[in-house]
């Protein structure tokens, strides 16, 4: 199984300041986007 990311680094720049804030974060986006693959990088 081959797997193909997308790099999403212009994404990331944005949300990475708020990475350890304490406030509730929200990602949304259609099934299988890749929301937890961006959460964990």
């Amino acid at each position: 199984m081959q797997t193909n990311l997308v790099k999403r680094e212009r994404f990331l720049e944005m949300i990475r300041p708020v990475y350890n804030v304490d406030i509730i974060k929200v990602l949304m986006g259609p099934r299988r986007s890749g929301k937890s693959v961006i959460l964990s990088t």
